[in-house]
């Protein structure tokens, strides 16, 4: 019996080839173990990572919603803020999708404006100049500032400058500020005081705590402009009444 004509029923799920692509592009499995993992044909992950089938050739889930100028921004923000040291989660770009649905107003499927792993799946096959990365965590002492390190932030802010046609700031020195901040004991050291010889402990009392402190943070520019100083004192807490 000729089979011409007939359709033909994929026996994958959307899910499934999303899954497949991502891991096939991150370098995660090659491409016959992600075929067997996922049960999508080999042949058509092959078109798909070699560009011969589009991505959206079979349907992949709903409407991604944002048009392709808003995915291109949300894109180039993940990117500035895995550059910075702050790389982004799912949730983090699913709550700005959130937000951005709910600031317009856009009907959606999503429940509470909110979209799922489906579509952030669909959002990084769509988009992959971007992909999943195991984060090495840090600590503050690792990230210590070295000169290398800063001479690195300056080529980087020079490039995003550039980037958003705003470099003309880096010639302006009135628009180039550096701040400090510096703490102010409420209890102040006494300094030396008399005392029986060979008495060794020799207190005085002071009023207020010893670890109380006012933070004041002081701010210039590289034209000797100052603004004024930002001060931060002891958390008080309101009465009740």
């Amino acid at each position: 019996m000729s089979t011409k004509g007939k359709r033909v029923i994929h026996r994958y799920s959307e899910e499934s080839l999303r899954s497949a692509l991502i891991e096939i592009r991150e370098g995660t499995s090659s491409i016959l173990g992600t075929s067997k993992k996922y049960g999508v044909p080999r042949s058509t992950i092959q078109d798909r990572i070699h560009g011969r089938i589009p991505d959206e050739a079979r349907k992949m889930g709903p409407h991604s919603i944002l048009s392709n100028s808003e995915e291109a921004i949300l894109v180039k923000w993940c990117g500035d803020l895995a550059r910075c040291g702050f790389p982004s989660k799912m949730d983090d770009l699913l709550d700005t999708v959130q937000a951005i649905i709910k600031d317009d107003g856009r009907p959606t499927p999503f429940l509470n404006g909110r979209p799922g792993r489906k579509w952030y799946m669909g959002f990084l096959i769509r988009n992959p100049s971007i992909s999943l990365r195991e984060a090495e965590g840090i600590s503050k002492g690792r990230a210590v500032i070295t000169q290398e390190s800063i001479k690195k932030w300056f080529e980087e802010l020079k490039g995003f400058l550039r980037e958003h046609n705003a470099s003309i700031i880096l010639d302006d020195p009135s628009r180039i500020y550096n701040g400090d901040e510096t703490s102010f004991s409420l209890c102040p050291k006494t300094g030396k005081v008399l005392a029986p010889k060979g008495y060794k402990n020799v207190y005085n009392i002071q009023k207020g705590s010893e670890k109380e402190t006012i933070t004041v943070l002081l701010v210039f520019s590289a034209s000797g402009q100052t603004i004024a100083p930002i001060v931060v004192f002891p958390y008080v807490r309101p009465p009740k009444e």
